[in-house]
């Protein structure tokens, strides 16, 4: 796919040039607003130089880098200086953790992230599966996962009786070590 092979050959051609360049520089100011008696932080920066960020400009994503200017009435904010909040607002939220990985959507990152073939991959998870870095469960609610699925083994032509037939959705909840490992596809 000539889409692919472009993809990485820009990646180096652009990694190999940033070598190349200056580190990036910049200036981290920081500002500690006194209201009512509780202090609020405002941090932001200036870059001066931006160097490799020319040939990787997606790199400064992760510099987590606050390049807005903080002025007061047209000119940058110096100690002492006293400000009015014009407005403020609160805001409560609430996440929840994200369902539990179904095996269809397993095989679906390990495939995206080109880990292991069609043949492999039912291999790789009976590997992940046997080393306990994952439980198998049927469906859950509310977030909470379901019945623990034993992994049976039967023999050629042997039945599977009713209370062994396996669920329709199998989840794969990781326990341990398996969270670093399935944190590798985020």
């Amino acid at each position: 796919d000539k889409g692919r092979e472009w993809k990485v050959y820009d990646y180096v051609t652009r990694h190999f040039i940033a070598s190349l360049m200056d580190d990036v520089s910049y200036v981290e100011r920081r500002a500690t607003i006194n209201v009512g008696g509780f202090d609020f932080d405002l941090v932001w920066h200036e870059v001066t130089e931006r160097g490799f960020l020319f040939a990787l400009p997606f790199r400064q994503k992760n510099m987590n880098l606050n390049e807005r200017e903080i002025t007061i009435r047209g000119r940058p904010i110096l100690r002492g200086d006293k400000v009015t909040i014009r407005d403020f607002a609160t805001k409560a939220q609430q996440t929840k953790p994200p369902d539990f990985l179904q095996e269809g959507e397993l095989i679906g990152l390990m495939d995206e992230h080109g880990i292991g073939t069609d043949a492999s991959i039912p291999t790789h998870i009976k590997n992940v599966c046997e080393r306990n870095y994952v439980v198998v469960c049927g469906p859950g609610e509310d977030g909470q996962k379901g019945e623990v699925i034993r992994q049976q083994h039967f023999r050629k032509g042997q039945q599977q009786g009713p209370q062994q037939q396996q669920p329709k959705s199998r989840h794969i909840v990781p326990v341990g070590f398996g969270l670093a490992v399935l944190g590798c596809f985020e």
